[in-house]
């Protein structure tokens, strides 16, 4: 990305950057007992992934997905209800990181790009007041599609929403297949890995920013 074509387009950059894996590593219903949670994730993410790739999408709501969930745990919807609201609540996001963030919003514009479900948009947002830190949040729930649909149709919109130009928008992700979609619109894809943590790639690139400046 360089500062040159921002002084060019007199348009921000975007840097786009992934919620779960890469800026937080929570989960949903992480407090229940060990036994319940392998089951969970057992029931939920291996023998119904469709039904959890649905809800990203916006065809199932939180209510729907615990009944199933206290059903296949043999757990009172109520008290399951209650556990995944204060999980999504009480998700951690390092102020460090936001801190970073912080700095870039001063030359780029940054948007929360998540594959998430409504649970996202009506608890961990205002419990961690994400919207004070992002120009944008999109979430798949309510965009009805995920960041690889369509080739990637999803960036190219906010693209064209912000003025800004792909080829000086970047993706901070820890999805090899999110990074690779990306990257095949000519956009610069930062993958997050063990060895190549959030914070060195924000480093990075306000680095990389102040002497472009």
């Amino acid at each position: 990305m360089s500062g040159y074509a921002l002084e060019r387009d007199r348009r921000r950059p975007i840097i786009f950057i992934d919620f779960d894996g890469t800026i937080c590593n929570d989960r949903y219903w992480r407090t229940l007992p060990s036994e319940k949670q392998n089951k969970l994730q057992t029931y939920l993410f291996q023998e119904n992934r469709n039904i959890v790739f649905e809800w990203m999408r916006g065809l199932h709501t939180a209510e729907e997905i615990n009944n199933l969930v206290a059903v296949a745990l043999d757990i009172p919807y109520s008290e399951l209800w209650e556990i995944f609201v204060a999980d999504c609540q009480s998700m951690h996001v390092s102020p460090a990181t936001l801190a970073r963030l912080a700095h870039l919003r001063l030359i780029a514009n940054t948007i929360l790009v998540t594959g998430n479900m409504d649970s996202f948009s009506r608890f961990t947002v205002p419990a961690l007041l994400l919207d004070q830190h992002f120009d944008a949040i999109s979430n798949s729930y309510n965009e009805g599609r995920l960041k690889t649909d369509d080739g990637g149709a999803l960036f190219m919109q906010y693209i064209e929403q912000f003025g800004a130009s792909i080829e000086d928008c970047v993706v901070i992700d820890d999805s090899a297949e999110v990074c690779s979609t990306f990257a095949r619109l000519g956009g610069m894809p930062l993958h997050v890995t063990a060895g190549r943590t959030t914070d060195a790639i924000l480093d990075g690139l306000l680095l990389s920013l102040a002497q472009a400046r």
